[in-house]
């Protein structure tokens, strides 16, 4: 791509004008996405304005997950689909991952395929300290094994 003059202000037109896309705005500004990477890390005010536009597009995705999880409106599935987004990415930190980090854990987590086993009122119980994560465990696997006391056979 042929390269061309821009100076800081069209720089951060540009990524205002893409809410903060970098690829897009160096479409705009005629220069390679990397081009445009590097002259806003070296460029202290330009790296601001991408990064709370970033911060920005953050804010609205989680108010559109908090919508997900709260509104009425949303089908179940979805509103499941966001729990499980929500606490995968945001609650490691409370045992909440895809895959277990060890099999020898002396603590219980609870792994996607357990989230997806229980009810809405569930995970939020679980979410407000109101269900412990092993009887949340307990329950998945009884209704994995489609036993009502959580044995397996």
């Amino acid at each position: 791509m042929p390269k061309r003059k821009y100076n800081k202000e069209q720089a951060i037109e540009a990524l205002k004008q893409t809410d903060g896309n970098v690829t897009r705005a160096a479409q705009i500004l005629g220069v390679s996405r990397q081009t445009l990477s590097k002259y806003s890390e070296a460029t202290p005010t330009v790296k601001a304005v991408k990064d709370q536009l970033k911060e920005a597009r953050i804010d609205r995705a989680e108010g559109i997950l908090d919508y997900c999880l709260m509104g009425k409106k949303v089908p179940p599935q979805v509103r499941l689909n966001a729990a499980i987004f929500l606490l995968t990415t945001q609650g490691r930190h409370r045992g909440y991952e895809k895959k277990p980090k060890t099999k020898e854990t002396a603590t219980v987590e609870l792994t996607v395929d357990d989230l997806e086993l229980l009810t809405d009122d569930e995970l939020i119980a679980v979410r407000e300290d109101r269900l412990t994560m092993k009887d949340a465990k307990i329950i998945a696997a009884a209704r994995r094994t489609n036993r009502p006391d959580g044995h397996t056979t």
